[in-house]
Protein backbone atom coordinates (compact mmCIF):
# COMPACT_ATOMS: atom_id res chain seq x y z
CA UNK A 1 0.00 0.00 0.00
CA UNK A 2 2.77 2.23 0.99
CA UNK A 3 4.47 1.45 -2.29
CA UNK A 4 1.28 2.74 -4.32
CA UNK A 5 1.15 5.94 -2.75
CA UNK A 6 5.11 6.70 -3.39
CA UNK A 7 4.71 5.68 -6.63
CA UNK A 8 1.87 8.39 -6.77
CA UNK A 9 3.63 11.06 -5.43
CA UNK A 10 6.73 10.74 -7.74
CA UNK A 11 4.35 10.37 -10.48
CA UNK A 12 2.49 13.71 -9.46
CA UNK A 13 5.80 15.63 -8.68
CA UNK A 14 7.11 14.35 -12.14
CA UNK A 15 3.70 15.68 -14.02
CA UNK A 16 4.01 19.08 -12.35
CA UNK A 17 7.44 19.51 -12.92
CA UNK A 18 7.05 18.23 -16.29
CA UNK A 19 3.97 20.93 -17.06
CA UNK A 20 6.36 23.86 -14.68
CA UNK A 21 9.17 23.04 -17.25
CA UNK A 22 6.38 23.33 -20.16
CA UNK A 23 4.87 26.76 -19.00
CA UNK A 24 8.76 28.46 -18.86
CA UNK A 25 9.59 27.19 -21.88
CA UNK A 26 6.66 28.84 -23.55
CA UNK A 27 7.42 31.49 -21.97
CA UNK A 28 10.91 32.00 -22.72
CA UNK A 29 10.24 31.71 -26.46
CA UNK A 30 7.58 34.14 -26.30
CA UNK A 31 10.09 36.61 -24.89
CA UNK A 32 12.04 35.36 -27.66
CA UNK A 33 9.89 36.30 -29.83
CA UNK A 34 8.94 39.51 -28.79
CA UNK A 35 12.71 40.91 -28.63
CA UNK A 36 13.29 39.68 -31.77
CA UNK A 37 10.27 41.56 -33.13
CA UNK A 38 11.49 44.51 -30.93
CA UNK A 39 14.80 44.96 -32.40
CA UNK A 40 13.74 44.68 -35.87
CA UNK A 41 10.89 47.72 -35.23
CA UNK A 42 13.47 50.03 -33.43
CA UNK A 43 15.59 49.16 -36.43
CA UNK A 44 12.85 50.06 -39.29
CA UNK A 45 11.50 52.96 -37.41
CA UNK A 46 14.91 54.56 -37.20
CA UNK A 47 16.71 54.02 -40.08
CA UNK A 48 12.87 54.63 -42.30
CA UNK A 49 13.00 58.07 -40.99
CA UNK A 50 16.59 58.38 -41.83
CA UNK A 51 15.82 58.06 -45.45
CA UNK A 52 16.77 54.61 -45.85
CA UNK A 53 14.85 52.17 -48.16
CA UNK A 54 13.19 48.97 -46.75
CA UNK A 55 15.82 47.08 -49.26
CA UNK A 56 18.81 49.26 -46.79
CA UNK A 57 17.02 48.68 -43.48
CA UNK A 58 16.74 44.88 -44.66
CA UNK A 59 20.21 44.46 -45.38
CA UNK A 60 21.30 45.95 -41.73
CA UNK A 61 19.04 43.37 -40.05
CA UNK A 62 20.51 40.80 -42.08
CA UNK A 63 23.66 41.55 -41.47
CA UNK A 64 23.12 41.90 -37.43
CA UNK A 65 21.06 38.63 -37.52
CA UNK A 66 22.90 36.60 -40.29
CA UNK A 67 21.08 34.10 -42.36
CA UNK A 68 21.79 32.16 -45.24
CA UNK A 69 18.84 34.08 -47.70
CA UNK A 70 15.96 35.47 -47.15
CA UNK A 71 12.37 33.75 -47.29
CA UNK A 72 9.69 34.33 -49.16
CA UNK A 73 5.88 34.04 -48.60
CA UNK A 74 4.34 30.92 -49.51
CA UNK A 75 3.67 30.42 -52.93
CA UNK A 76 4.81 34.28 -54.11
CA UNK A 77 2.21 35.64 -52.49
CA UNK A 78 0.54 35.82 -49.39
CA UNK A 79 -3.30 35.87 -48.53
CA UNK A 80 -3.13 36.49 -44.29
CA UNK A 81 -6.87 35.21 -43.63
CA UNK A 82 -6.56 31.17 -42.17
CA UNK A 83 -8.26 28.47 -43.47
CA UNK A 84 -12.05 28.12 -43.56
CA UNK A 85 -11.94 32.14 -43.47
CA UNK A 86 -12.15 32.25 -47.63
CA UNK A 87 -15.07 34.08 -47.86
CA UNK A 88 -13.29 36.93 -45.94
CA UNK A 89 -10.76 36.11 -47.74
CA UNK A 90 -12.23 38.01 -50.52
CA UNK A 91 -13.39 41.02 -48.78
CA UNK A 92 -9.98 41.91 -47.23
CA UNK A 93 -8.36 44.64 -48.25
CA UNK A 94 -4.44 44.14 -49.99
CA UNK A 95 -1.52 44.46 -47.14
CA UNK A 96 0.35 47.60 -47.72
CA UNK A 97 2.98 46.50 -49.33
CA UNK A 98 5.85 47.72 -47.37
CA UNK A 99 4.27 46.28 -44.15
CA UNK A 100 3.96 43.08 -46.67
CA UNK A 101 7.71 43.27 -46.93
CA UNK A 102 8.28 44.11 -43.31
CA UNK A 103 6.43 40.97 -42.36
CA UNK A 104 8.97 39.01 -44.96
CA UNK A 105 12.00 40.01 -43.00
CA UNK A 106 10.33 39.62 -39.76
CA UNK A 107 9.49 36.22 -40.61
CA UNK A 108 12.50 35.22 -42.59
CA UNK A 109 13.91 36.63 -39.18
CA UNK A 110 12.30 34.59 -36.71
CA UNK A 111 12.30 31.11 -39.21
CA UNK A 112 16.70 31.98 -38.66
CA UNK A 113 16.54 32.41 -34.99
CA UNK A 114 14.58 29.33 -34.16
CA UNK A 115 11.19 31.20 -32.94
CA UNK A 116 9.30 29.41 -36.10
CA UNK A 117 10.06 26.22 -38.03
CA UNK A 118 11.50 26.70 -41.46
CA UNK A 119 9.49 26.13 -44.57
CA UNK A 120 9.12 22.87 -45.51
CA UNK A 121 7.53 21.15 -48.66
CA UNK A 122 3.95 20.13 -48.09
CA UNK A 123 3.24 22.27 -44.70
CA UNK A 124 1.62 25.23 -46.18
CA UNK A 125 -0.91 25.05 -42.97
CA UNK A 126 1.52 25.67 -40.63
CA UNK A 127 4.13 28.16 -42.74
CA UNK A 128 0.94 30.54 -43.17
CA UNK A 129 0.27 30.59 -39.75
CA UNK A 130 3.73 31.36 -38.93
CA UNK A 131 3.94 33.71 -41.72
CA UNK A 132 0.54 35.20 -40.37
CA UNK A 133 1.78 35.41 -37.01
CA UNK A 134 5.34 37.47 -37.93
CA UNK A 135 3.16 40.24 -40.15
CA UNK A 136 0.59 40.67 -37.49
CA UNK A 137 3.75 40.63 -34.92
CA UNK A 138 5.29 43.22 -36.61
CA UNK A 139 2.63 45.08 -37.33
CA UNK A 140 1.79 45.51 -33.90
CA UNK A 141 5.33 46.09 -32.60
CA UNK A 142 5.70 48.50 -34.98
CA UNK A 143 3.14 50.43 -33.80
CA UNK A 144 4.13 50.06 -30.04
CA UNK A 145 7.53 51.35 -30.56
CA UNK A 146 6.49 54.10 -32.59
CA UNK A 147 4.00 55.15 -29.82
CA UNK A 148 7.14 54.31 -27.21
CA UNK A 149 8.58 56.59 -29.20
CA UNK A 150 6.54 59.73 -29.29
CA UNK A 151 5.61 59.38 -25.81
CA UNK A 152 9.39 59.30 -25.06
CA UNK A 153 9.81 63.06 -26.73
CA UNK A 154 11.00 61.47 -30.14
CA UNK A 155 10.15 62.70 -33.65
CA UNK A 156 8.19 60.97 -35.91
CA UNK A 157 8.03 62.10 -39.59
CA UNK A 158 4.71 62.81 -40.69
CA UNK A 159 4.76 60.13 -43.79
CA UNK A 160 5.80 57.18 -41.09
CA UNK A 161 2.96 58.65 -39.13
CA UNK A 162 0.41 58.40 -42.55
CA UNK A 163 1.84 54.76 -43.42
CA UNK A 164 1.61 53.25 -39.43
CA UNK A 165 -1.63 55.16 -39.30
CA UNK A 166 -2.72 52.91 -43.02
CA UNK A 167 -0.99 49.66 -41.12
CA UNK A 168 -3.14 50.12 -38.35
CA UNK A 169 -6.15 49.96 -39.84
CA UNK A 170 -5.72 47.29 -42.41
CA UNK A 171 -4.88 45.21 -38.85
CA UNK A 172 -8.22 46.30 -37.79
CA UNK A 173 -9.83 44.87 -40.81
CA UNK A 174 -7.95 41.59 -40.83
CA UNK A 175 -9.14 41.27 -37.37
CA UNK A 176 -12.74 42.57 -37.90
CA UNK A 177 -12.83 39.65 -40.89
CA UNK A 178 -11.24 36.73 -39.02
CA UNK A 179 -11.69 37.22 -35.44
CA UNK A 180 -15.03 36.84 -33.52
CA UNK A 181 -16.74 39.89 -32.81
CA UNK A 182 -16.43 39.81 -29.19
CA UNK A 183 -12.24 39.66 -29.44
CA UNK A 184 -12.36 42.52 -31.71
CA UNK A 185 -13.96 45.13 -29.40
CA UNK A 186 -11.35 43.09 -26.41
CA UNK A 187 -7.97 44.25 -28.87
CA UNK A 188 -10.00 47.94 -29.44
CA UNK A 189 -10.02 48.63 -25.32
CA UNK A 190 -6.68 47.33 -24.89
CA UNK A 191 -5.47 49.49 -27.52
CA UNK A 192 -6.92 52.46 -25.39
Amino acid sequence: MWWAIGIGGVCFVAFFGFLLIAGVKKISEEAHRKSVLEAIAKEYLVRRQNGETLDQIADSLYKQYPISKPIEFASGYYNPVRDGKVRSAILTNPIPEELKQLGKIAYTLLCSRGVYPMPEQGKGQRDSAAEYAALTGILRESLEQAAVLKAAGGKISQELIVMLNQWAAWGEDIASKVLSPSLVEQLKKEKR
